[in-house]
C-alpha cells in the first residue's frame, strides 16, 4: 500500500483558499508502515491568540565521562490496565451503564450475567454516562432536559441531579477543580463550553465557540490545554484550560468527532466521520501531520489496555479499525457479526443512533442482551490502579495518571 503524508500549515481565522499547493513531507516518527496516510489541502490553524515559542531546554555542563540519561518515555494511560483497581471503587459492583435516547432512560447491565438489573428515567435524550473526577459519582448527560443525573455507583441508583444548559458531553480538568460541560450547538458563535467549579458547580465562565458543533475534547498530558472538535464546522479548537480561553484553531474539514491524546502526549488523534479516517494533530504547532483512512463513518476512539493500539469505530461501515501507536500503522478493519455492534459497546465510544436496535454481544460467549432502541455512549464502572494518582477526565470514563507533567 502507499504511504502519503501532507502538511497543513498555520493560517488566519478565515478559511484558506482550497487552491493552496500541496506537498509531501517526512514526519519524524512515522515509518513506511504500509498504511495509507492522506492529508488534505493546506487548510491551516486559525490564530485566535499568539503562542510564545517553546523555550529550548538547557542543562548544566557535565563531565564528558558522565553519560546523559535518556528521557523516560511517558505513558499517560499506564495506570489503566486490566486488573488495576483503586480502593475508591474496589468494592463497587461491576456494572455497565447504557443511556437510551429513545426512552430517556439509563439501562444498568451486569456484564457477568448479561442481564439488565435496573432501568430508570434520567431525562430527554441522554447521551453519555461520565464518571466524576474522583470516581465517586456518575453523571448522565440529558441534553434536552438540561440535566445531569447523578448516580451512586455503589448502589447503581440515582441520588440527585444538576441543571446545566444542554449537556452533550462532560469533562474534568486534570487537577479536578473544573467541570467542563459541552453544549453541541448548530449555531456558530454560540455559547458551547461551560466551566464550573467541580465541587460547588458554581459557573466560572462560558466560552463562545466561533464554529458550530462543539463535540468532544481531550487534554494535553499536563492538562494545560484541551483540543475540542466542532462536528458541523470541520475545526479543531485549542483551549487554555486555566485561563478558560481560546488559543488557536485548525481546519481539518469534514466532521471531526472524537479526540484522543497519544500515550506519549505528542500527538492528538481526531476521528472524522465524513472523511472516513483519523487526523494526527501536532498540538503545539496546531498542524495536521498525517491522515489515516480507516472506514466510512469514523466516529469513536478508544485506547487498548496496554496503550499500544487505538481502536476506531467506523460507525457507518460497521467495522473496527486498529491503529498501532508505534508506527501509525492502520492495521486491519475487521467486520463480522460480533464486531458490527461490539466496538461501540466494548470500548464505550460512539453511539448507535443510526443502527437501530442494539445487542450487547460478546464474541466469545456468543450471547446478547437486548437493551433498547437507541443506546448511546455508555460507561463501565472504572477500575484504575491502586498505587498511581489517577483521575477520570470525562466523556465515557477516560482515565489518566495525574502525576505526569511533561507534555506539548
Amino acid at each position: 500500500m502507499r504511504l502519503e503524508q501532507r502538511h497543513a500549515s498555520s493560517a488566519s481565522l478565515a478559511r484558506p483558499s482550497p487552491t493552496v499547493p500541496r506537498w509531501a513531507v517526512l514526519v519524524i516518527g512515522l515509518g513506511a508502515i504500509g498504511a495509507l496516510l492522506v492529508a488534505e489541502p493546506a487548510h491551516g490553524s486559525a490564530g485566535l491568540a499568539s503562542d510564545s515559542p517553546t523555550p529550548t531546554p538547557t542543562s548544566s555542563r557535565m563531565p564528558a565521562s558522565t553519560p546523559t540519561p535518556a528521557p523516560t518515555p511517558i505513558n499517560v494511560y499506564r495506570g489503566t490496565g486490566v486488573g488495576m483497581f483503586s480502593p475508591t471503587v474496589a468494592s463497587d459492583p461491576f456494572r455497565v451503564y447504557v443511556p437510551d435516547e429513545a426512552s430517556g432512560t439509563v439501562i444498568v447491565i451486569d456484564p457477568r450475567t448479561f442481564r439488565i438489573v435496573r432501568r430508570y428515567k434520567v431525562g430527554a435524550s441522554p447521551e453519555h454516562v461520565t464518571p466524576d473526577w474522583d470516581l465517586r459519582r456518575l453523571y448522565v448527560e440529558a441534553v434536552f432536559s438540561n440535566r445531569l443525573t447523578i448516580i451512586d455507583p455503589r448502589t447503581a441508583r440515582p441520588i440527585g441531579s444538576r441543571t446545566v444548559p444542554g449537556p452533550y458531553n462532560l469533562y474534568f480538568s486534570l487537577d479536578g477543580r473544573k467541570a467542563i460541560v459541552i453544549l453541541d450547538s448548530h449555531l456558530a458563535g454560540a455559547r458551547q463550553v461551560y466551566f464550573y467549579d467541580r465541587r460547588t458547580w458554581r459557573l466560572l465562565k462560558v466560552l463562545r465557540i466561533p464554529w458550530a458543533g462543539a463535540d468532544h475534547l481531550d487534554f494535553t498530558a499536563d492538562g494545560r490545554y484541551a483540543l475540542l472538535s466542532t462536528e458541523y464546522s470541520g475545526y479543531v479548537v485549542k483551549i487554555d484550560v486555566a485561563r478558560m480561553s481560546l488559543v488557536k484553531a485548525l481546519y481539518v474539514g469534514g466532521r471531526p468527532i472524537d479526540v484522543r491524546l497519544a500515550p506519549d502526549g505528542r500527538w492528538f488523534y481526531v476521528a472524522n466521520q465524513s472523511r472516513g479516517g483519523v487526523s494526527v494533530i501536532d498540538p503545539v504547532r496546531m498542524r495536521q501531520v498525517a491522515f489515516l483512512r480507516t472506514g466510512n463513518g469514523a466516529h469513536g476512539l478508544a485506547i487498548s489496555r496496554d496503550a499500544h493500539r487505538l481502536y476506531v469505530t467506523n460507525r457507518l461501515a460497521g467495522t473496527l479499525s486498529v491503529i498501532d501507536f508505534a508506527g501509525h500503522d492502520r492495521g486491519i478493519s475487521r467486520r463480522n457479526p460480533a464486531l458490527d455492534l461490539e466496538p461501540v459497546w466494548r470500548h464505550g465510544v460512539g453511539d448507535q443512533r443510526q443502527n437501530g436496535p442494539a445487542d450487547r454481544t460478546d464474541p466469545n460467549r456468543r450471547s446478547a442482551t437486548r437493551t433498547g432502541l437507541l443506546p448511546t455512549a455508555g460507561a463501565a464502572e472504572p477500575r484504575p490502579q491502586r498505587d498511581l494518582p489517577l483521575a477520570a477526565l470525562g466523556h465515557d470514563g477516560r482515565m489518566v495518571v495525574t502525576a505526569i507533567t511533561a507534555c506539548p
